[in-house]
């Protein structure tokens, strides 16, 4: 981790960095829209969750498909909705 300063006349500011930073972000959004894609493309809008854990794709592989659906709950792109086969994962629309 390596932090500079950013110009001496905003003493308050600094970057932070930390090294391949961009691989790990690059991948989860790579991630975030295939999942999101899969819940678009399925009827309703909404998938049980058990199957959408399920599916795996390239792109879902190297952090899981549990940790996508998680930062997608976080960034409140998709609802999670309790019923009594299993919890459904429904896509929001950004109206």
């Amino acid at each position: 981790m390596v932090v500079t300063v950013t110009n001496p006349l905003f003493l308050g500011m600094f970057y932070l960095t930390i090294p391949n930073a961009s691989l790990f972000l690059r991948t989860l959004n790579d991630g975030s829209k295939q999942i999101k894609s899969v819940i678009r493309r399925s009827k309703f809008k909404e998938m049980l969750l058990t199957d959408l854990l399920a599916k795996t794709s390239k792109k879902t592989k190297q952090l899981g498909n549990v940790y996508y659906v998680l930062d997608l709950v976080g960034t409140e792109s998709v609802r999670l909705v309790a019923t009594t086969t299993g919890p459904i994962i429904r896509y929001v629309d950004d109206d």
